[in-house]
Order: C-alpha cells, then sequence, then structure tokens
C-alpha cells in the first residue's frame, strides 16, 4: 500500500512541473525590410499551450515552421486579424498507445518576421501562459538603418565635407 501510495504522489509530482518554455530571436537588431528568426524551445517533455504576441506592430509574422520535437500533434493557429495574440501555439501530448512523436525537449517552433517599422522604432516579442495570458518570456528587438544607407550617407558626409 505504501509503494502505491508514494508511486501515486511521484506522478502527481511529475504532472504538475511544466515546461519551461522561452521565445528566442536571432539578432537583437533587424534592418527596415530585414528579417529575424524567432524560436520557441522547450526544456522538457511537457505539453503546453502558449500564445505569441507581436507588440507594437513594427513587424510582421510569416509562416511557422513546426518541428518535430514538438509532437506529432502540435498545432499553430494564426490570431494575426482582429485578435489580441498573433499566433496560438501548441505542443500536444501524445495519449498513450497512440502512434508518432511524443512532445520532447528542444525547438519547438519558428517564425520569420519581416520588420515593416521605421529606423529606431522597436517591436517586443512576447510569450503568454496559455492559461492566464501571464508574460512568461520575451525579446525587444530594434529596427536599425540597412548597411547601404549607412554607406550612402557616409559617402554623402564626405563629399560635402571635401567641397567645402
Amino acid at each position: 500500500m505504501k509503494k502505491m501510495l508514494i508511486l501515486m504522489l511521484v506522478l502527481a509530482m511529475a504532472s504538475l512541473a511544466s515546461a519551461t518554455v522561452t521565445v528566442a530571436v536571432s539578432s537583437d537588431t533587424v534592418a527596415v525590410g530585414g528579417t529575424i528568426t524567432i524560436t520557441v524551445s522547450s526544456d522538457n517533455a511537457s505539453a503546453y499551450l502558449k500564445f505569441l504576441d507581436m507588440v507594437k506592430g513594427t513587424a510582421t509574422l510569416g509562416p511557422v515552421t513546426i518541428y518535430t520535437a514538438a509532437g506529432a500533434d502540435a498545432r499553430v493557429t494564426s490570431y494575426s486579424t482582429g485578435s489580441l495574440y498573433d499566433l496560438e501555439l501548441q505542443a500536444v501530448e501524445i495519449d498513450n498507445g497512440a502512434t508518432g512523436q511524443p512532445v520532447v525537449a528542444g525547438l519547438h517552433f519558428s517564425v520569420i518576421a519581416t520588420a515593416t517599422g521605421a529606423v529606431d522604432d522597436t517591436f517586443t516579442v512576447q510569450l503568454l501562459n496559455g492559461d492566464t495570458y501571464d508574460v512568461e518570456n520575451y525579446e525587444t528587438v530594434t529596427i536599425v538603418p540597412e548597411p547601404a544607407t549607412m554607406l550612402i550617407l557616409g559617402l554623402g558626409s564626405l563629399l560635402l565635407r571635401r567641397k567645402k
């Protein structure tokens, strides 16, 4: 009886452990019209429901790639029109006996974001809890001038200086 009670407690504790799901960006700066990659990863094999939110709207999200680590039934729902959140990300635990890939730790989702704002604008990518809508993790990206623009401005200033 004691062994059964201990087993039940261990299983209950294991089911209560929540995944640490994080969002990351490939760069904290991007040129106007440039792209960055946003990734969502988990450090364990728990299923979850999260929302990915683009704050300030100075970038647009492209198609999402779902990796096998998110499980065979993982899915993404777009909320980009008429909703508070841009994407709903769901890593789905496979039922016992089902065929397919279960959720495992690692890279689960990625999406390309294209900067649409002006130079010095920022946008923040937030990862929100699917139940409480609390911000769990976020990354901020600054839009910077394109390298070609900086080169042209530099050459123009050199020509103006030389002319005087």
